[in-house]
């Protein structure tokens, strides 16, 4: 019984780790675009870019940053992101129309994640909540024997 209940466990952990990832989806977003705003880098770490001088005039008197690009003007972008599952993969997307042409002219890793923002969030999220679930278990399996 017990080894059946372990494969049963084994065999539902990818739909626990979507459960999890769905459940944090917001935390997920928050931390890239928190990022964005405030390093204007993309997932390689790089420095996404600058602005003209015609944009920084424009983004000075809607009192925006200036110093670097962070893909926030009027907030839609921002807004339209949201955390998708790709085949055995989550990545940020976003419904924002404009966005092809953001990856055009930023190139593909605007919305990529970090090397470091990803173990974070496996480090922070992923493995505390599937140890609760193994806990869940081995608590369940003490109170039966």
């Amino acid at each position: 019984q017990y080894k059946a209940k372990l494969e049963q466990i084994r065999d539902d952990l990818p739909r626990k780790v979507d459960i999890i990832m769905q459940n944090n989806a917001r935390n997920i977003i928050g931390q890239f675009k928190l990022r964005l705003y405030n390093k204007g880098t993309d997932g390689e770490g790089k420095l996404i870019g600058r602005y003209t001088q015609k944009t920084v005039y424009s983004k000075k008197k809607k009192v925006q940053k200036t110093s670097f690009v962070t893909l926030k003007d009027t907030g839609d972008f921002y807004g339209s992101l949201f955390l998708a599952k790709r085949g055995e993969n989550y990545e940020i997307t976003s419904s924002d129309p404009k966005v092809e042409r953001l990856f055009e002219q930023y190139g593909d890793s605007i919305l990529d994640l970090t090397e470091q923002e990803i173990a974070k969030i496996i480090s922070d999220i992923i493995v505390p909540q599937l140890n609760q679930i193994l806990y869940d278990f081995s608590d369940d399996l003490v109170i039966k024997l």
